[in-house]
Protein backbone atom coordinates (compact mmCIF):
# COMPACT_ATOMS: atom_id res chain seq x y z
CA UNK A 1 0.00 0.00 0.00
CA UNK A 2 1.61 3.59 -1.03
CA UNK A 3 2.11 5.68 1.68
CA UNK A 4 0.43 9.48 2.03
CA UNK A 5 1.32 11.83 -0.28
CA UNK A 6 1.92 15.77 1.65
CA UNK A 7 1.90 18.39 -0.31
CA UNK A 8 3.43 21.58 0.83
CA UNK A 9 4.86 25.32 0.04
CA UNK A 10 8.57 24.50 -1.33
CA UNK A 11 11.21 25.73 1.33
CA UNK A 12 14.63 26.97 0.55
CA UNK A 13 16.29 23.96 2.44
CA UNK A 14 14.15 21.13 0.13
CA UNK A 15 16.56 22.77 -2.62
CA UNK A 16 19.05 20.14 -2.69
CA UNK A 17 16.96 16.40 -2.14
CA UNK A 18 14.81 18.48 -5.23
CA UNK A 19 17.93 18.81 -7.39
CA UNK A 20 19.11 15.80 -6.86
CA UNK A 21 16.55 14.23 -9.08
CA UNK A 22 16.28 16.97 -11.51
CA UNK A 23 19.41 16.47 -13.04
CA UNK A 24 18.67 14.38 -16.15
CA UNK A 25 15.22 15.17 -17.17
CA UNK A 26 16.15 16.19 -20.81
CA UNK A 27 19.12 15.25 -22.74
CA UNK A 28 20.87 18.11 -21.84
CA UNK A 29 20.20 18.20 -18.17
CA UNK A 30 17.53 19.94 -16.13
CA UNK A 31 16.48 24.13 -15.95
CA UNK A 32 15.06 23.57 -12.29
CA UNK A 33 18.63 24.50 -10.68
CA UNK A 34 18.49 28.20 -12.73
CA UNK A 35 14.94 29.02 -11.22
CA UNK A 36 14.92 27.81 -8.46
CA UNK A 37 15.54 30.68 -6.21
CA UNK A 38 12.98 32.77 -8.70
CA UNK A 39 10.53 30.68 -8.31
CA UNK A 40 10.57 30.27 -4.06
CA UNK A 41 11.04 34.08 -4.09
CA UNK A 42 8.75 35.14 -6.80
CA UNK A 43 5.32 36.41 -5.74
CA UNK A 44 3.48 36.07 -8.30
CA UNK A 45 3.75 32.02 -8.45
CA UNK A 46 3.90 29.09 -6.11
CA UNK A 47 6.31 26.41 -5.67
CA UNK A 48 4.75 23.42 -4.01
CA UNK A 49 6.91 20.10 -3.04
CA UNK A 50 4.76 16.31 -2.71
CA UNK A 51 6.44 14.64 0.35
CA UNK A 52 6.45 11.02 1.88
CA UNK A 53 7.58 10.51 4.78
CA UNK A 54 9.12 13.95 5.16
CA UNK A 55 11.13 13.31 2.15
CA UNK A 56 10.67 15.93 -0.70
CA UNK A 57 9.62 13.56 -3.92
CA UNK A 58 7.96 15.94 -6.02
CA UNK A 59 7.83 19.62 -7.50
CA UNK A 60 5.32 21.91 -9.70
CA UNK A 61 5.68 25.63 -9.92
CA UNK A 62 1.70 27.44 -10.64
CA UNK A 63 2.34 30.81 -12.27
CA UNK A 64 -0.34 33.21 -12.22
CA UNK A 65 -0.58 34.87 -15.58
CA UNK A 66 -2.84 37.95 -15.58
CA UNK A 67 -6.34 37.73 -13.85
CA UNK A 68 -7.65 34.29 -14.60
CA UNK A 69 -4.82 32.11 -16.07
CA UNK A 70 -2.43 29.43 -13.82
CA UNK A 71 0.59 27.87 -16.13
CA UNK A 72 1.66 24.91 -14.42
CA UNK A 73 5.02 24.23 -15.10
CA UNK A 74 7.90 21.99 -13.99
CA UNK A 75 6.41 19.13 -12.83
CA UNK A 76 9.05 16.55 -11.84
CA UNK A 77 8.71 12.99 -10.04
CA UNK A 78 11.53 11.34 -8.21
CA UNK A 79 12.29 8.02 -10.09
CA UNK A 80 11.70 6.11 -7.17
CA UNK A 81 8.32 7.28 -6.30
CA UNK A 82 6.64 7.49 -9.98
CA UNK A 83 3.09 5.55 -10.35
CA UNK A 84 2.18 6.56 -7.08
CA UNK A 85 -0.05 9.38 -7.70
CA UNK A 86 2.58 12.01 -6.63
CA UNK A 87 1.60 14.01 -10.26
CA UNK A 88 -1.44 13.93 -9.39
CA UNK A 89 -1.54 15.22 -5.96
CA UNK A 90 0.74 18.20 -6.93
CA UNK A 91 -1.29 18.93 -10.06
CA UNK A 92 -4.76 18.66 -7.47
CA UNK A 93 -2.84 21.16 -4.95
CA UNK A 94 -1.46 23.74 -7.36
CA UNK A 95 -5.44 23.95 -9.20
CA UNK A 96 -6.71 24.57 -5.75
CA UNK A 97 -4.35 27.00 -5.19
CA UNK A 98 -5.31 28.48 -8.52
CA UNK A 99 -8.84 28.89 -8.03
CA UNK A 100 -8.32 30.56 -4.65
CA UNK A 101 -6.53 33.20 -6.62
CA UNK A 102 -9.74 32.93 -9.15
CA UNK A 103 -8.19 31.67 -12.20
CA UNK A 104 -10.84 30.07 -14.36
CA UNK A 105 -8.60 28.37 -16.46
CA UNK A 106 -5.22 26.07 -16.15
CA UNK A 107 -3.10 25.24 -19.43
CA UNK A 108 0.71 23.70 -19.40
CA UNK A 109 2.38 22.15 -22.25
CA UNK A 110 4.84 18.89 -22.66
CA UNK A 111 6.37 16.92 -25.17
CA UNK A 112 4.26 14.85 -27.38
CA UNK A 113 7.18 12.02 -26.47
CA UNK A 114 5.95 12.03 -22.89
CA UNK A 115 3.61 9.39 -22.85
CA UNK A 116 3.13 9.28 -19.09
CA UNK A 117 2.25 12.86 -18.73
CA UNK A 118 -0.03 12.55 -21.33
CA UNK A 119 -1.50 9.95 -19.26
CA UNK A 120 -1.74 11.82 -16.12
CA UNK A 121 -2.91 14.54 -17.88
CA UNK A 122 -6.15 13.12 -18.88
CA UNK A 123 -6.81 11.73 -16.02
CA UNK A 124 -6.82 14.82 -14.59
CA UNK A 125 -8.91 15.81 -17.44
CA UNK A 126 -6.49 18.16 -19.36
CA UNK A 127 -7.36 18.79 -23.15
CA UNK A 128 -5.32 19.40 -25.40
CA UNK A 129 -6.02 22.32 -27.13
CA UNK A 130 -2.96 22.71 -29.94
CA UNK A 131 0.33 21.44 -30.80
CA UNK A 132 3.20 22.78 -32.29
CA UNK A 133 6.80 22.69 -33.55
CA UNK A 134 10.13 24.14 -33.02
CA UNK A 135 11.95 24.88 -35.82
CA UNK A 136 15.76 26.39 -36.08
CA UNK A 137 17.57 28.15 -39.32
CA UNK A 138 20.62 30.00 -39.75
CA UNK A 139 20.81 33.79 -40.13
CA UNK A 140 19.31 34.71 -44.09
CA UNK A 141 22.71 36.80 -45.77
CA UNK A 142 19.93 38.86 -47.46
CA UNK A 143 19.35 42.26 -46.75
CA UNK A 144 16.14 42.28 -44.93
CA UNK A 145 13.60 44.84 -44.07
CA UNK A 146 13.56 44.16 -40.35
CA UNK A 147 13.65 45.62 -37.56
CA UNK A 148 12.53 45.05 -33.96
CA UNK A 149 9.28 46.36 -32.78
CA UNK A 150 8.58 49.19 -30.52
CA UNK A 151 5.15 50.20 -28.85
CA UNK A 152 4.24 51.79 -32.10
CA UNK A 153 3.52 49.10 -33.97
CA UNK A 154 1.74 47.25 -31.30
CA UNK A 155 -1.72 47.63 -33.51
CA UNK A 156 -0.03 46.58 -36.39
CA UNK A 157 1.61 43.73 -34.33
CA UNK A 158 -2.33 42.68 -32.80
CA UNK A 159 -3.98 42.72 -36.44
CA UNK A 160 -1.73 40.42 -38.07
CA UNK A 161 -1.67 37.95 -35.60
CA UNK A 162 -5.74 37.85 -35.25
CA UNK A 163 -5.52 37.79 -39.43
CA UNK A 164 -3.23 34.78 -38.84
CA UNK A 165 -4.24 31.17 -39.77
CA UNK A 166 -2.00 30.28 -36.79
CA UNK A 167 -4.07 32.31 -34.78
CA UNK A 168 -6.97 29.61 -34.97
CA UNK A 169 -4.87 26.95 -34.33
CA UNK A 170 -2.93 27.74 -31.83
CA UNK A 171 -6.36 28.87 -29.86
CA UNK A 172 -5.02 32.60 -29.99
CA UNK A 173 -1.59 31.29 -27.48
CA UNK A 174 1.88 32.83 -28.23
CA UNK A 175 4.73 31.35 -26.05
CA UNK A 176 6.23 34.10 -23.69
CA UNK A 177 9.83 34.45 -23.30
CA UNK A 178 9.90 31.87 -20.18
CA UNK A 179 7.79 29.57 -22.69
CA UNK A 180 4.59 30.36 -20.74
CA UNK A 181 1.47 30.22 -23.51
CA UNK A 182 -0.80 32.90 -23.40
CA UNK A 183 -2.98 35.27 -24.87
CA UNK A 184 -1.03 37.96 -26.58
CA UNK A 185 -2.24 41.63 -25.70
CA UNK A 186 -1.01 44.98 -26.21
CA UNK A 187 0.28 44.70 -22.42
CA UNK A 188 2.87 41.83 -23.54
CA UNK A 189 3.55 43.96 -26.51
CA UNK A 190 7.07 46.52 -26.03
CA UNK A 191 7.09 49.80 -24.86
CA UNK A 192 10.77 49.94 -26.05
CA UNK A 193 12.80 48.42 -28.75
CA UNK A 194 13.84 45.54 -26.77
CA UNK A 195 14.62 42.09 -27.82
CA UNK A 196 13.38 38.92 -27.63
CA UNK A 197 10.09 40.30 -27.70
CA UNK A 198 8.94 40.60 -31.65
CA UNK A 199 9.86 41.56 -35.13
CA UNK A 200 8.16 43.85 -37.86
CA UNK A 201 9.07 42.97 -41.05
CA UNK A 202 7.39 44.95 -44.44
CA UNK A 203 7.95 44.81 -48.13
CA UNK A 204 5.66 45.89 -50.42
CA UNK A 205 3.36 43.14 -50.51
CA UNK A 206 3.37 41.71 -47.07
CA UNK A 207 3.81 42.28 -43.37
CA UNK A 208 4.87 39.48 -40.68
CA UNK A 209 5.45 39.31 -37.20
CA UNK A 210 8.22 36.55 -35.48
CA UNK A 211 10.15 36.18 -32.30
CA UNK A 212 13.30 36.08 -31.71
Amino acid sequence: MFKEIKVRHAHADDRRAIIAFCQNTFSWGDYIPDVWDDWLANTNGRMLVGVIDQQPVGLVHVAFLGADTAWMEGMRVHPDFRRRGVGSALDGAARALARERECRVARLATSIKNIPAQKTLATERYSCVARFNEWEADPTRRKAAARVATRRDAERILALWRASAATETSRALLPDRRWRWHELTTARLPRAPKPGIAVTRTSKRSSSITRR
